[in-house]
């Protein structure tokens, strides 16, 4: 009974850290947000994802290209 419980544990927490590993490695590789493959990651993860952002004020998105350029004053 145990090695079951464990199983199934073990299988749903399987099934939360593919997406959300998954969101995190789009994110880190600029993966093409416009791909549906991509939005339906990012849909199926945005449930575990989400408190972590309200909880830490951060936005829900990739930083977008500067162009190198500083805002930095001289």
């Amino acid at each position: 009974m145990r090695s079951t419980i464990l199983t199934v544990l073990s299988l749903f927490w399987a099934v939360v850290l593919a997406p959300t590993g998954g969101r995190f490695l789009a994110l880190l590789s600029g993966a093409n947000e416009e791909s549906e493959l991509i939005r339906k990651l990012y849909d199926w993860s945005e449930f575990w994802v989400e408190p972590f952002f309200r909880m830490s004020g951060l936005q829900n998105k990739a930083v977008t290209n500067t162009g190198g350029v500083s805002s930095l004053p001289r």
